[in-house]
């Protein structure tokens, strides 16, 4: 019985999503993340079962919102592919921020499973657009030279993009429970993507150099975007507008 489950579970994997429209192309697959699956302990089935709660989500609806506008007249079948991808991602991530935060897994293991959450949801997405659609949709071609977090040496804690704001300017504005509200989420995020980086390089010997910059640029800015969604969410429109420069909208 055990034989015929797992033969079952790797069927399954394989062949999640078909299109069943008679004379249609194939609908593009969906493989997911073997052996971050079971770290976890869920099955695909699990997957498909509760991804769907994620439709609704905030992020999702702003992440579909950006694939309809850098990619217009997208196939159906692949928008619905990189619909069901990423709320497939909102839900393994969820479970891995549930692991660390109950104390089942530790700062290491959650950074090493949320490097290898990322790199599946890059690598899915490069296996099923045209380099083209790819390049749109992370809004980042292949011979981008990497960038580096910006540095937050200027007593504050996090770096600030307004050329015109100066470190007195913010003091005198933001309280220092703000002050100290963003540099603690920064260093978090700056933490992370260092030990993102230093996983990523080591932890796949067949991973080719350029592939392993053009992933950390892409991850780099998923974390940044975090950043700018939390300072959204903490700050005063003026606020932000002195840290980012911009009127209020993520890059």
């Amino acid at each position: 019985m055990k034989h015929k489950q797992r033969f079952a579970f790797f069927i399954f994997l394989y062949l999640l999503i078909v299109y069943a429209g008679a004379g249609a192309a194939q609908f593009p697959v969906i493989n997911y993340p073997e052996s971050l699956i079971e770290k976890l302990g869920i099955t695909p089935q699990d997957i498909v079962k509760n991804q769907e709660k994620f439709r609704t989500n905030r992020t999702h609806r702003e992440w579909m919102s950006h694939v309809h506008e850098v990619i217009p007249g997208l196939d159906p079948e692949k928008k619905e592919a990189i619909g069901k991808l990423h709320t497939a991602m909102l839900y393994l991530k969820d479970k891995i921020n549930t692991e660390y935060l109950s104390g089942s897994i530790n700062q290491q293991e959650f950074t090493a499973e949320s490097a290898q959450l990322m790199k599946w949801f890059l690598n899915a997405h490069q296996s099923m657009l045209s380099k083209k659609e790819y390049e749109s949709l992370f809004q980042m071609a292949a011979s981008d030279e990497p960038s580096s977090p910006v540095p937050a040496e200027n007593g504050l804690g996090f770096p600030i993009e307004n050329p015109e704001t100066t470190v007195e300017m913010i003091k005198k504005e933001f309280d220092e429970p703000t002050i100290n509200k963003l540099a603690h989420f920064y260093g978090q995020h700056s933490q992370e993507l260092r030990d993102i980086r230093k996983i990523y390089e080591t932890g796949d010997a067949n991973a080719k150099p350029e592939q392993i910059k053009n992933d950390m640029q892409r991850i780099e800015k998923e974390l940044q975007t975090a950043y700018m969604r939390f300072c959204r969410k903490t700050l005063t429109d003026k606020q932000f507008r002195m840290i980012f420069g911009s009127p209020g909208e993520e890059k």
